[in-house]
């Protein structure tokens, strides 16, 4: 399925129906957005994703695509069965001998030796579990989980015995404004070297769980 472009409002979402589907990839995004993957109308799992995400060996049949840039965001995803395999290729070739370097755009280092014909691919995988100090999110937005260049992915939870939830997202985030995570709810978010800030969205403050997959 190709949604086409669509703008997603300034902090809003939108559904889409995907039918059967194990993959999901972003080919257009003008900034950072949070996916929520939904199977015969129950969540399954929650991603904050980018340009050029791709989450393969899923299974769902909807998502819900909401804005976390705080601008309006046009973006274009293609879903379908079955693994991802991308249709674009470029193809370089240089008349050379040198050994060169090329920074792709997901920061991954690619070194192609064009003596060999070997390409080496440095991909930072997290190889760590590191659980960090429960914080308490109150009525002022603050800092929830601070930046580190090393921490991969970051795993917020809410233990449903919460009365209430947050809303978390950056410095600009409010009690109206932000992705939300409730009680008994739990999300992982891909994010490398970025401050996660949170408010409570109720009257009681509410204790965060978090967990972080570092590369060590």
């Amino acid at each position: 399925m190709d949604t086409g472009s669509v703008t997603i409002a300034a902090n809003g979402q939108k559904k889409f129906q995907a039918g059967p589907a194990n993959y999901l990839h972003v080919y257009e995004a003008q900034g950072l957005m949070q996916v929520t993957l939904f199977k015969n109308r129950s969540q399954v799992e929650s991603h904050s994703i980018a340009r050029l995400t791709t989450l393969n060996n899923r299974e769902f049949d909807e998502f819900i695509l909401q804005d976390l840039s705080g601008s309006n965001n046009t973006v274009r995803i293609f879903t379908g069965p079955g693994p991802y395999e991308p249709s674009d290729r470029a193809q370089v070739t240089i008349d050379d001998s040198t050994p060169i370097s090329v920074e792709v755009e997901d920061a991954t280092p690619v070194r192609v030796d064009l003596v060999t014909g070997s390409v080496t691919v440095n991909e930072a995988q997290p190889n760590d579990i590191v659980p960090r100090d429960d914080v308490t999110v109150g009525a002022a937005a603050g800092v929830l989980v601070t930046a580190r260049a090393n921490s991969l992915t970051i795993v917020l939870s809410i233990k449903d015995t919460e009365a209430n939830g947050i809303r978390y997202g950056d410095s600009t985030v409010t009690a109206t404004k932000g992705a939300y995570l409730g009680p008994g709810q739990q999300v992982a978010l891909d994010l490398a070297n970025h401050a996660i800030y949170a408010i409570r969205d109720g009257a009681a403050n509410v204790s965060v769980s978090i967990t972080a997959l570092d590369r060590v």
